[in-house]
């Protein structure tokens, strides 16, 4: 890979501009037993295109089923390649909570709970 090319993939997928996002939404999941399991999921859901869409229009009533329908109709679409994404994305996502937890923004307890320092 060509070194420029190595540079935007640096700035691209960075833990720094990731954290944030993770802060947030451990913020407003909660303390939920098993809660961390659900971290593999921000970015290959906030990342890909038609899942973001529904993610930016997403209401408190908003479910998974609700993300599978377009118009009524069963729509796939939104969660298709979900279980590459997440492969794709691991790494990132262990690096991201990684830094969090160093720096003291995150912390896990029992049962995988996940708290943000307040």
């Amino acid at each position: 890979m060509s070194e420029p090319l190595r540079h935007l993939r640096v700035l691209h997928n960075n833990p720094f501009i990731f954290a944030p996002a993770f802060t947030n939404f451990f913020q407003y999941l909660g303390e939920k037993e098993r809660g961390f399991l659900f971290v593999y999921l921000v970015l290959p859901m906030t990342l890909y295109s038609p899942s973001h869409e529904f993610l930016k229009k997403a209401n408190k009533r908003s479910s998974i089923r609700t993300m599978l329908k377009d118009k009524g109709k069963l729509d796939r679409k939104r969660i298709y390649g979900l279980e590459e994404r997440i492969n794709r994305y691991r790494e990132m996502t262990n690096t991201t909570i990684q830094y969090l937890q160093d720096a003291g923004n995150l912390a896990f307890g029992d049962q995988l709970t996940v708290s943000v320092a307040e």
